[in-house]
C-alpha cells in the first residue's frame, strides 16, 4: 500500500516526538545535584577555654539538580551545627555555622565535621581548628583581652558598643587583618595596623536588627605574614531589658 503525504507527516511527527521524549530522557538521566565547600578549612587561632565560637561554611550547589542535605555530624559533642533548611537549589549557596565551645579542652584541637547529601559523593567533610590555651596572657605576638566580650543589656538604656583590646608584645610592627565577619550579629572595627609594643582598640557595635537577641558568635582576626598568629573573640550578648 503506498504511503500518502498525510501517513508520511504522521510518521514524521511520531518519530520526532519520539526523539524529543528521548532528549528528555538523557537530560533527565544526566541531571543530578552535586556539591562543593567553597572553603573547607578555617583556623580559629589561639583562643581561651569555655568560651563559644562560631564560623560560617558555605556549600554550594553545583549540579543541575536539587541537593539535599541528609544529616550532620557536627564533629564532636563541644559543636553543633544548626540548619533551617536542608534543600539547595542548582548555584545556590547554605551557609552552614559551627557552635564550637572550647570547654576544657587544651592544645591544639581540630574537629572534622561532614554531611550527608543526596549527592552522588555523599559525605562532604570540612574542618577547623584551634589552639585552647590555659593562659592567655601569654600568648606571642599579640595578647587578647577580655578572654571573652560581653555586650549584654539589662535595662531598657540600649547597650550596643564594647571594646577589646590588643596588645603587640613584640618588637616589629605588625598588620591585622579580620578573616571571619559573614552573617555576624555585629561590626568589628580593627586598627590595620599595630606598632611594636603598642594597645590598640577593637570595637565591636551590634548590628541594628540584632538589638533585641541574645547570640553567642566570634571574630577572627591574624597577623599578616606571620605563621599560626590567628586569634579569636567571642562576643556574647543577653538582652533583658526589664519591665517596659
Amino acid at each position: 500500500m503506498p504511503f500518502s503525504f498525510s501517513t508520511t507527516r504522521v510518521m514524521l511527527r511520531v518519530a520526532a516526538f519520539t526523539v524529543a521524549i528521548l532528549m528528555v530522557a538523557s537530560v533527565t538521566i544526566q541531571a543530578e545535584p552535586r556539591a562543593e565547600i567553597e572553603v573547607s578549612t578555617f583556623s580559629f587561632g589561639k583562643v581561651a577555654q569555655n568560651i563559644i565560637l562560631t564560623h560560617t561554611y558555605w556549600i554550594k550547589s553545583v549540579g543541575d539538580d536539587t541537593l539535599h542535605i541528609e544529616s550532620i555530624w557536627a564533629g564532636c559533642t563541644c559543636s553543633q551545627i544548626p540548619v533551617e533548611d536542608s534543600s539547595i537549589a542548582p548555584g545556590d549557596s547554605l551557609p552552614l555555622t559551627v557552635i564550637f565551645n572550647t570547654g576544657r579542652l587544651q592544645g591544639r584541637t581540630t574537629k572534622k565535621p561532614s554531611i550527608r547529601t543526596n549527592a552522588r559523593e555523599k559525605k562532604i567533610e570540612f574542618s577547623f581548628y584551634a589552639e585552647v590555651l590555659t593562659n592567655t596572657d601569654i600568648t606571642h605576638p599579640l595578647v587578647v583581652s577580655p578572654d571573652e566580650v560581653d555586650v549584654s543589656q539589662f535595662g531598657e538604656k540600649t547597650r550596643r558598643i564594647a571594646v577589646f583590646h590588643v596588645e603587640n608584645r613584640s618588637d616589629e610592627d605588625l598588620v591585622l587583618a579580620v578573616t571571619d565577619s559573614c552573617l555576624k550579629s555585629f561590626e568589628v572595627k580593627l586598627p590595620h595596623e599595630i606598632k611594636a609594643g603598642e594597645t590598640v582598640k577593637g570595637k565591636i557595635r551590634i548590628r541594628e536588627s540584632k538589638i533585641q537577641s541574645d547570640f553567642h558568635e566570634s571574630l577572627t582576626f591574624k597577623v599578616e605574614g606571620v605563621d599560626d598568629a590567628s586569634y579569636s573573640v567571642p562576643v556574647k550578648r543577653i538582652y533583658y531589658p526589664g519591665k517596659e
